[in-house]
């Protein structure tokens, strides 16, 4: 299952990238539920044009322009996308060889993307071009990358695979936790606190930069796909069945209502009361009460969603498969 520059120099280029419609399709079915009066983040969520088929896997963005979104291989092979007016046009702007499951950008120019065969590549240019950092290595696969700054980043992925960096991504080390469980998802929330989520209810924290790492209970054996954190104490976690798990003192996890039985794929925590999720067949969730309360979105797609990114309360981004990508506007 996959899951899972200046502005001068992005904008000059926006010329030459390919001819994309600027037509959407509408896909009928799938979660149509209005907003419930539980949250009251009452924007809309659109279809942009990505004008690729391929499923897309991760979507980052630095501000509400700029922004890029990977993925499986294609017509444009494992192509990354860019944006640079957030998303009226998306265009191709590099290609690899392989799946691409995970991008992130610390700032407008300067990025990383990872995937399949553990390859990582970084971009000083805004994704126009790609250095490779870390070669192919035989039945790795690399399912999330962060960086808490320019230099110390972080990546993690199957058969409890975890890779740190502290120079930007030029060299990266083995860290061994002594686990075996496909990894799924890494955040820091500083450059001491972080959590990583993976299958059968693994969570696991560092307090010392991800030297060491100790499990947490989780209270459940569902695989976790995604986390999200504000601060060293408030994490978030998503994954199998409609679960969201929370804590607040960075230790103990507690689970929360969703009112979904879908995967849920990917969460963004905008701040310690706002947050959205997504997840398949089109599932978009919304809390405005730190997940005391979850509401379910009227979504103009059926497509699973994988991943889902916000800069701001009122602009966020959603990918998934057959090249799916959605945009909330706040009204």
């Amino acid at each position: 299952m996959l899951r899972p520059i200046s502005n001068l120099c992005l904008i000059a280029l926006v010329a030459v990238w390919l001819t994309l419609s600027a037509c959407s399709r509408k896909q009928e079915g799938g979660p149509q539920v209005e907003t419930q009066s539980s949250s009251n983040l009452q924007g809309t969520w659109a279809l942009q044009s990505s004008g690729v088929v391929a499923d897309l896997l991760s979507v980052h963005f630095v501000n509400p322009e700029i922004g890029w979104a990977v993925g499986d291989i294609g017509q444009f092979q494992g192509s990354v996308l860019g944006t640079s007016n957030g998303g009226l046009r998306w265009g191709p702007l590099s290609k690899t060889t392989e799946v691409l499951s995970s991008i992130f950008f610390i700032n407008q120019n300067i990025g990383w993307a990872a995937g399949y065969a553990g390859r990582i590549q970084k971009s000083v240019d805004g994704g126009l071009s790609w250095s490779l950092k870390r070669r192919e290595q035989k039945n790795e696969i690399i399912n999330s990358i962060f960086f808490i700054n320019e230099r110390v980043g972080w990546a993690v992925g199957a058969g409890g695979l975890i890779l740190k960096t502290e120079d930007g991504g030029e060299n990266w080390t083995y860290v061994s936790p002594d686990r075996v469980e496909d990894l799924w998802s890494i955040r820091f929330s500083d450059e001491q606190n972080g959590w990583i989520a993976g299958e059968d209810g693994l969570i696991l924290r560092s307090a010392d930069g991800g030297r060491n790492w100790e499990r947490q209970a989780s209270g459940t054996s569902a695989a976790l796909f995604s986390i999200s954190t504000v601060d060293a104490q408030q994490a978030w976690i998503v994954g199998e069945g409609g679960l969201v798990l929370h804590t607040s003192d960075g230790r103990n996890w507690a689970a929360q209502p969703s009112g979904t039985q879908e995967n849920l794929q990917s969460i963004k925590m905008i701040d310690r009361q706002t947050g959205w999720a997504v997840g398949t067949r089109g599932t978009i969730l919304s809390t405005s009460d730190a997940g005391a309360h979850w509401a379910l979105h009227s979504s103009p797609t059926v497509a699973d969603l994988n991943s889902v990114f916000f800069v701001d309360e009122k602009n966020g981004w959603a990918v998934g498969s057959g090249g799916t990508i959605l945009h909330y506007t706040a009204r």
